[in-house]
């Protein structure tokens, strides 16, 4: 019996590539096995995005039935970036498997239905695939950035809490993982709807830590489009604080899960990442609010798992130097390192 593989793209203002995103998926039909559903959500573009929708209706995969094609506008821009378009696409999408596909990145079809086929045998909850970065300025496919990060995990004798373990250690990017909807549905997992983006966080650590079977393929099933200025992280300003909303977060599922102790090491490595990260992207008036309240926090777990924490994640002297002048209130020097 042939099963459906349901696509959800989540859109807002992407006409430069919302055609060639779907395009990508249209080209997945041809196989007995798996059909497929692509349902893209409009969060009320303003742009052309609308109206190059509209006309894929007229796509040959589309009119032979070949490929399911749904589009649903909102007519209000919703906030928190993708969540509220992803989580509309789960509860209307009809598939056995779900997967989800940023707006301006796209699929490799052959790829893409090969790991397809690895969670559907395996009977894995999800399954986590490879992906390129494509950087646009320079036209260079690369190795995705945490590649390096995935290799340390042991996939083939390694237990279940240390797969996990191991996974929030990872980008928590969603359309790296094809899952089954059975899963997301019975364990209620969806995307945080709240007033600030980058809701990828708790969604990927419920997933992760509410799963029962993972799998892990060696797939390239994604092209990651970066440097081309539209994504979440450009922009400025001080969105980034947020990251301690998203913290906040992270600690709410670790305390659903019960899991706080166990992996306090992964909550503290996503800290230190992120205060790193914020710190680059701040301006500077606003480098103080993120030093004082990523110093607070790190306190609360302690200089001795910090600096246990740091052996692991870092060997650079930068980053050291940095977090240790945050937990101590350095602020000056914190300021100097920017």
């Amino acid at each position: 019996m042939t099963k459906t593989v349901s696509i959800i793209v989540p859109a807002y203002n992407a006409e430069a590539y919302i055609r060639t995103v779907v395009q990508s998926l249209f080209c997945l039909q041809g196989n007995d096995d798996y059909g497929i559903e692509v349902i893209v959500v409009d969060d009320a573009s303003t742009d052309r995005t609308g109206t190059i929708l509209e006309s894929l209706h007229d796509h040959p995969s589309v009119q032979d039935g070949k490929v399911s094609y749904k589009v649903f506008s909102f007519s209000t821009n919703t906030p928190g970036g993708v969540a509220c378009g992803a989580n509309y696409g789960i509860e209307h999408a009809s598939g056995e498997f779900v997967a989800f596909l940023d707006a301006d990145d796209w699929i490799v079809p052959d790829q893409f239905l090969k790991a397809v086929e690895e969670l559907d045998r395996g009977g894995y909850d999800f399954v986590l695939n490879r992906c390129w970065d494509y950087h646009v300025p320079s036209s260079e496919r690369r190795v995705h950035g945490d590649q390096k990060k995935l290799e340390k995990i042991d996939i083939k004798t390694g237990m279940l809490c240390d797969l996990k373990a191991g996974l929030l250690r990872v980008s928590a990017v969603p359309w790296r993982k094809i899952y089954r909807r059975d899963f997301l549905n019975s364990k209620g997992l969806r995307f945080v709807e709240v007033d600030y983006a980058y809701e990828d966080n708790p969604f990927h650590w419920d997933v992760v830590l509410s799963a029962e079977s993972i799998g892990f393929t060696t797939y390239h099933t994604h092209v990651y489009r970066i440097g081309h200025g539209s994504q979440s992280v450009s922009g400025g300003g001080v969105k980034f604080l947020r990251m301690f909303d998203h913290y906040d977060a992270l600690v709410g599922v670790l305390e659903k899960h019960s899991k706080q102790k166990e992996y306090e090491p992964q909550l503290i490595a996503w800290l230190i990442d992120h205060t790193l990260w914020a710190g680059e992207l701040l301006p500077r008036h606003a480098q103080p609010l993120l030093f004082e309240r990523a110093g607070v926090l790190l306190g609360n777990h302690g200089l001795e798992k910090i600096v246990s924490e740091l052996a692991q994640f870092s060997d650079s002297r930068w980053v050291i130097d940095r977090i240790l002048a945050t937990w101590h209130q350095d602020l000056q020097w914190f300021m100097q390192l920017k």
